[in-house]
């Protein structure tokens, strides 16, 4: 889910439990555009994996939500475990593939060391409590590769969208959203980098991932509204009156969207959005 510089997603990675109730909402809007991520994350887990890619590995899908990763990865070779922190999003995940799915959250895999030979985490890094710690434990169970993508600090498309909705609505986030900057890192591509080297990973690759993410604006109200990520919480923070203002706002800020690609020749029903995230993969020394 996007997330801002520094803001914590709402994971329950974290053990905040934010992901309690929203699962669905969640994967009828936002979880479209991390699957964006997906092709690009595989494809670094296959350069640092080596030589025959992901052909019969065991790979380890930390933080699955709705299954996505796990199971382009089982359509690469590889041999897949699941896990997620949330029972409704791991049971969305256990149907998108043939496999074995756990309950389980960073930091405190329930695995030994070096259990599998490849360990991905797919935009689950941004929304951890203390993501060194959380690296670190990737990093653990892995004997050969590990490949993560995060949403970098910066303006994107989605996120500057949904931040001037709530600066319009004059809605500020709750309390809690942001990590301690002890605790934070840089969220680009040389930050990303460094996380991974610190965890003790050698010849780490780091890139940016562009995409395209094209959505129904009523589809991404459906994951506001229902509580999804920090504008979704902000959402659900408001009274009557301030839930009215921010849908008002995001209704105003999406419609010079639309209008303004509908006059560059784009769709003027569906927002196109020009994502951009960063993937970094590393290999055990």
């Amino acid at each position: 889910m996007s997330t801002a510089a520094g803001e914590r997603g709402g994971n329950a990675e974290d053990r905040t439990g934010h992901w309690s109730g929203i699962a669905q909402a969640y994967a009828a809007s936002f979880a479209s555009l991390c699957h964006g991520g997906v092709p690009g994350l595989l494809d670094a887990a296959e350069a640092a994996a080596g030589a025959g890619g992901l052909m019969g590995r065991r790979l380890l899908d930390v933080g699955t939500g709705t299954g996505a990763v796990a199971a382009e990865a089982v359509r690469r070779g590889a041999a897949v475990t699941a896990v997620d922190p949330d029972p409704e999003l791991l049971t969305l995940g256990a149907a998108a593939f043939e496999g074995p799915t756990l309950l389980a959250a960073l930091p405190d895999l329930p695995f030994g060391d070096a259990s599998y030979d490849v360990v991905v985490a797919g935009f689950v890094v941004n929304q951890l409590g203390d993501p060194r710690a959380g690296v670190r434990e990737l990093v653990r169970v892995a004997s050969t590769a590990v490949a993560v993508t995060i949403w970098p600090s910066g303006p994107r498309p989605s996120a500057t969208l949904l931040e001037e909705t709530l600066r319009r609505a004059g809605a500020q986030p709750p309390p809690g959203t942001r990590l301690p900057a002890e605790l934070d890192f840089e969220r680009s591509v040389p930050g990303l980098g460094a996380l991974l080297q610190e965890a003790g990973l050698a010849d780490v690759v780091t890139a940016e991932l562009r995409f395209p993410w094209r959505i129904a604006p009523q589809t991404w109200w459906t994951g506001i509204a229902g509580g999804v990520g920090v504008v979704g919480r902000t959402y659900l923070a408001q009274d009557d009156a301030g839930r009215a203002r921010l849908r008002a706002a995001y209704d105003d800020v999406v419609g010079e969207r639309l209008a303004d690609q509908a006059r560059q020749g784009r769709s003027g029903t569906e927002l196109d959005l020009d994502e951009v995230a960063v993937v970094a993969a590393g290999r055990h020394p």
